[in-house]
């Protein structure tokens, strides 16, 4: 379960690529494929942030040693 979600995220890439490969309409003043790929920048960027979030090991327990230490 681990490995299926960035697996997911980079294969949008690559479907997107196939999908997208035109050059007409123009988005945002760019062809579709473009567009694509920056879209995909920040949707990986945002779908690794969310991996980060949800995983247990980042989660930092504070306890009252960690509290004097920023007194």
């Amino acid at each position: 379960m681990k490995i299926a979600v960035p697996l997911v995220l980079v294969s949008l890439v690559f479907i997107g690529s196939i999908t997208s490969n035109r050059v007409t309409p123009l988005i945002f003043g760019y062809p579709p494929f473009f567009a694509w790929h920056v879209f995909s920048v920040f949707l990986l960027a945002g779908g690794m942030w969310l991996i980060f979030r949800m995983d247990p090991q980042n989660h930092v327990k504070r306890t009252d040693r960690d509290k004097d230490k920023r007194q």
